[in-house]
């Protein structure tokens, strides 16, 4: 069973709070906490954004390190880490123009998302979208 460094169990198995003595600081945790109810919501708000910058640094670090290990890992079984986590996905290229406007060839459509207004003004005059094909 996994317990926090904070609290113990006794060979009887209660529980057993440790005294403030036996923490590094002297104070446990909560005690030094309890000068947040003096400070001003100013000082609050600067806590949380430091805070807050110092998770990032934080999960950025730990996950590069996490990252170097697994990929020690794998080089040990002969793997590059980007044959076993696989690449990341690359992001759609772009494409091709299928249909171009005759009256402004600078007018085209991948024939992607919505029709454009010159296509479907063309269609409405009883044209079809082959019409406009790029040959």
């Amino acid at each position: 069973m996994r317990h926090s460094s904070h609290c113990n169990y006794s060979k009887t198995g209660t529980f057993v709070i440790p005294l403030a003595s036996q923490y590094r600081s002297g104070d446990p945790p909560m005690a030094r906490m309890n000068g947040l109810e003096k400070m001003s919501y100013a000082q609050l708000v600067e806590l949380r954004a430091r805070i807050d910058r110092l998770m990032v640094e934080k999960q950025n670090s730990e996950r590069a390190a996490l990252r170097q290990r697994l990929a020690d890992v794998a080089k040990q079984h002969g793997f590059d880490i980007h044959e076993v986590l696989g690449s990341r996905e690359r992001g759609k290229g772009s494409v091709a123009p299928k249909y171009r406007d005759p009256k402004n060839p600078q007018n085209t459509w991948t024939g992607r998302g919505r029709m454009p207004r010159w296509l479907v003004a063309a269609t409405k005059g009883g044209k079809s979208r082959d019409d406009f094909l790029i040959k």
